[in-house]
């Protein structure tokens, strides 16, 4: 009894989806008319959408050195990035064009992209979003490299003025301070050149190259997109229109 009910809900889907199947076919002019409609529009999307061409390039963001080693980048990472793509550094005539800035955690490279209607434009963009970074940084380096000449000057004076102090002082203990306290100025002159020699400069690391081609609109894919999408519609419409001449037809009780 029950192999009889499971061949009968077996025959009872094959029907059904054999009725299906014929029912698509009769009804394939809606299924190729959705079809083609999906793909007239996808071919017509593509024509009036504007191109977008895309330019990136990859700038190292300079340093200096601070006590005990440790190194700073002349800009905050984060702060940098979101100036970047809010055009900070951009010109206001590339206002159509849009600045993407990707950072890599641990490191001072940042990836910029520019995507523009015009491929010489978000090149150009790049280019010029990179020389007043740098330029802005360069100041940075210029006051913190005279600061730090001021320092060495300085101490270089102090350690003289002791140096030249030993002759005068008859006093074993006093020129014992005396020199410890120049060697001591000796040292801090070598740490702080060691640190001028450390101050590094934002730099291109890699120039900003343009696509050959247009990345927006990806017409592969709205062509592909198009014509599935048109023939699901034609599909759910040869159904449902199957569907509705059937259930005209079934009398009332």
């Amino acid at each position: 009894m029950e192999n009889q009910s499971n061949r009968a809900v077996s025959d009872y889907e094959e029907i059904d989806l054999r009725d299906v199947f014929d029912t698509l076919v009769r009804k394939k002019k809606i299924i190729i008319f959705c079809a083609a409609a999906g793909l007239a529009a996808a071919l017509v999307a593509n024509a009036v959408s504007p191109r977008v061409y895309r330019a990136q390039m990859k700038i190292g963001v300079g340093s200096f050195e601070e006590s005990a080693g440790k190194v700073i980048p002349l800009a905050d990472i984060a702060q940098l990035k979101d100036k970047i793509e809010q055009g900070v550094y951009g010109s206001s005539d590339n206002s159509s064009c849009a600045l993407k800035v990707a950072a890599t955690s641990g490191s001072n490279i940042l990836a910029v992209t520019a995507e523009c209607a015009d491929s010489l434009a978000s090149k150009n963009l790049l280019w010029q979003t990179a020389e007043n970074i740098i330029v802005e940084h360069d100041k940075i380096i210029a006051a913190r490299r005279q600061i730090i000449e001021d320092r060495v000057k300085n101490y270089q004076a102090n350690a003289e003025e002791i140096k030249n102090s030993f002759q005068y002082s008859a006093d074993r203990g006093c020129s014992t301070e005396k020199y410890l306290a120049a060697n001591t100025l000796k040292n801090q002159i070598i740490e702080l050149e060691f640190a001028l020699s450390r101050l590094n400069g934002t730099a291109v690391i890699l120039a900003p190259t343009v696509s050959e081609t247009p990345v927006k609109p990806n017409s592969g894919l709205n062509v592909s997109l198009g014509l599935i999408l048109g023939l699901f519609v034609g599909i759910f419409a040869a159904l449902a229109k199957d569907w509705w001449s059937k259930s005209g037809r079934t009398p009332h009780r």
